[in-house]
């Protein structure tokens, strides 16, 4: 599956915010990598790539150490840069810790 955004880019913008949430569906293992690369935007000739990263799927989707999503030290309740996972990172620890037979955190 491929997802093309370049239809929402922002003409001169020198300081741009990426913070877009993309949903696919994957079969596993048969795309067991998902390519993510940004574009800058030419009006003529072809577009350069500002860079790109590659995540391993497969090997995310069978950790046991939360890859779907890290732990930040602080995280923003709004905005552009907002916390988008379903639990607070203070539930996140406290779940590991009771997984890990470890003392909740004190706060």
């Amino acid at each position: 599956e491929r997802q093309d955004t370049k239809e929402r880019y922002i003409p001169k913008q020198l300081n741009p915010i990426f913070g877009e949430v993309l949903e696919l569906s994957v079969s596993l293992p048969a795309e067991p990598e998902l390519t993510v690369a940004v574009f800058d935007h030419d009006l003529v000739g072809s577009d350069d790539l500002i860079g790109e990263t590659h995540i391993d799927l497969e090997n995310r989707f069978y950790s046991h150490h939360r890859a779907n999503c890290g732990l930040a030290s602080q995280y923003d309740v709004d905005g552009h840069n907002a916390w988008r996972d379903a639990f607070r990172p203070s539930q996140i620890l406290a779940g590991l810790c009771q997984r890990c037979g470890l003392p909740s955190p004190e706060y």
